[in-house]
């Protein structure tokens, strides 16, 4: 999902199989193994706008996150925030 997320924003429930699919159509040769972070890297702030849509969506829905409801869902973004915060405060220092 995360990987997807940096082409589209995705709101309907989606299966592994169709976000892989739709990951074939946008990364040529995609393959869970195949090394896609210079792929990504420039779409990194879409992928993040996608899932905090995503997530504000989900949030409105009243819809558990982590949760089967939250199909799709992905909390990745927190996580990049979270680095980008820490390199940026290290920066400053």
């Amino acid at each position: 999902m995360w990987c997807l997320l940096h082409y589209e924003k995705i709101f309907h429930q989606i299966t592994h199989k169709e976000a892989f699919d739709k990951l074939k159509i946008v990364i040529k040769d995609y393959s869970k193994n195949k090394e896609v972070f210079e792929i990504l890297k420039d779409k990194l702030d879409v992928a993040i706008k996608n899932a905090e849509s995503l997530n504000s969506q989900h949030i409105r829905n009243s819809v558990v996150l982590l949760s089967k409801d939250s199909n799709p869902s992905t909390q990745i973004f927190q996580l990049i925030k979270t680095i980008r915060d820490l390199i940026q405060k290290n920066r400053m220092n």
